[in-house]
């Protein structure tokens, strides 16, 4: 009873002195909607959503691809788990660049398969391949198909590319039952993988079946009508070179020549047609006509680069430093395709009974620099000094937005000299023969 007596007349006190205690004012004034906010039960802590600035750390766990490796502990970023194949291509890129092969072979092994794809896997192919590591390569193939994946054309064009700059003595033979195995997959051959495969014979010396495969793609008769591009030519015309038959290899750069100039007229005729077309009547027409052609369906035309062309007069010089006549391939090419005809070229066109074939129109290409230099180094490398003087100030005369580099004017002023001094030993050789006609 005493206690709550004492308790009674406590909170009794407490009660007096919230009477008699003056109230303090407001300092500001709050708005009315302050007071009239209605109720909501969204004010919960699990609702609140992180900002994208805050630490991952705060909110869950990283997660990492598991591997075992010093790099991949010395690199833990690179290793945090990707959420779609292309961030996982491009850490695969910076292990490459940072580390290791087999650093980045462990990393997409170590991927979630939803992860992995022909396009990550070809990344190490494509690798290895540069490299020439060819067993790498077919290891890595092995591992893409053991996960279900398929390969594509660029897996192909690795495998061909890896052989290619291997130094592997059955080179041609893997890359022959890599052909085959293309059926399998259902990829088509393109004209990439051709040329590779044309590189592998003529690495491995075997320029014979590389001009064999060079015959087939010409006449469209198998290879699923595959028409060569400029760089299949450029890679004929050095497979040329490599010929140890000089009157086959003489043969050979004909007949690639003959079908460079089809292809170049289809082209030249097809873009001339074009221009002439006036209606969308005349212009379906047209193209009837063209899909019609004797051989138009299944040669498409060329387009013609520095590259082939340098290819070209490299091969001109090889085989007529003993076949005379090829000089006129050289000539009539430069010709043709830049209109580009001197004195010199005319005369020793009608020296092999050639006068009719120049009454053609040119192409309409620019030489480059790169070409120019190219022409007169051909002329030179044949001895025909004053053709290739000729041809560098008409060069100059019809195009002249071009702008000679030094190498360019060092082969011309060399031409000069190697002339000059031809006509002066010419000169003292008919004085000879005058000074000797002379009587006693």
């Amino acid at each position: 009873m005493l206690r709550h007596h004492f308790l009674k007349t406590e909170m009794s006190i407490i009660y007096q002195r919230s009477i008699t205690m003056p109230l303090r004012p407001l300092t500001r004034v709050m708005h009315p909607m302050v007071f009239n906010r209605p109720a909501t039960t969204k004010t919960s802590i699990s609702s609140i959503k992180p900002k994208a600035t805050d630490n991952p750390r705060r909110f869950g766990r990283r997660r990492f691809i598991e591997v075992d490796s010093p790099f991949a502990k010395a690199n833990k970023q690179i290793y945090l788990l990707p959420n779609d194949p292309y961030i996982a291509s491009k850490k695969l890129s910076q292990i490459l660049e940072l580390g290791t092969i087999n650093d980045a072979a462990d990393y997409v092994k170590a991927l979630p398969l939803h992860l992995q794809n022909v396009v990550i896997w070809n990344q190490l192919l494509n690798y290895c391949a540069k490299k020439g590591r060819i067993n790498a390569t077919e290891k890595y193939f092995a591992e893409m198909r053991k996960r279900g994946i398929s390969p594509n054309e660029y897996t192909f064009t690795y495998m061909f590319t890896a052989l290619e700059k291997s130094a592997s003595p059955s080179a041609a033979e893997r890359a022959e039952s890599w052909f085959e195995k293309m059926k399998k997959y259902n990829v088509e051959p393109s004209i990439f993988h051709i040329n590779i495969l044309m590189r592998v014979y003529d690495h491995v010396g075997r320029p014979e079946t590389a001009m064999e495969i060079m015959k087939r793609i010409i006449s469209s008769d198998d290879l699923n009508d595959i028409n060569p591009d400029s760089t299949t030519f450029s890679i004929a015309l050095h497979i040329c070179s490599d010929l140890e038959n000089i009157d086959k290899a003489s043969n050979e750069l004909q007949n690639i020549w003959q079908a460079i100039k089809k292809r170049s007229s289809l082209s030249q005729l097809q873009q001339h047609e074009k221009k002439e077309v006036q209606s969308l009547l005349a212009e379906k027409a047209s193209e009837i006509i063209w899909k019609e052609g004797v051989f138009r369906h299944t040669q498409k035309p060329l387009k013609l680069d520095d590259e082939l062309v340098i290819a070209l007069l490299s091969a001109v010089k090889r085989t007529a430093t003993e076949q005379k006549k090829d000089i006129s391939i050289g000539i009539e090419a430069i010709h043709r395709m830049y209109s580009l005809y001197p004195r010199s070229a005319a005369q020793i066109m009608d020296s092999y009974g050639l006068e009719s074939e120049q009454r053609f129109h040119g192409f309409g290409y620019q030489p480059s620099i790169k070409v120019l230099d190219a022409i007169i180094r051909f002329a030179g490398r044949l001895k025909e000094f004053k053709l290739g003087s000729e041809y560098f100030q008409l060069a100059l005369h019809q195009y002249p937005q071009l702008k000679p580099d030094e190498y360019v004017r060092e082969a011309a002023l060399w031409c000069d000299k190697q002339m000059k001094r031809k006509k002066n030993y010419e000169n003292k050789k008919m004085n000879r023969i005058n000074f000797r006609a002379k009587p006693n």
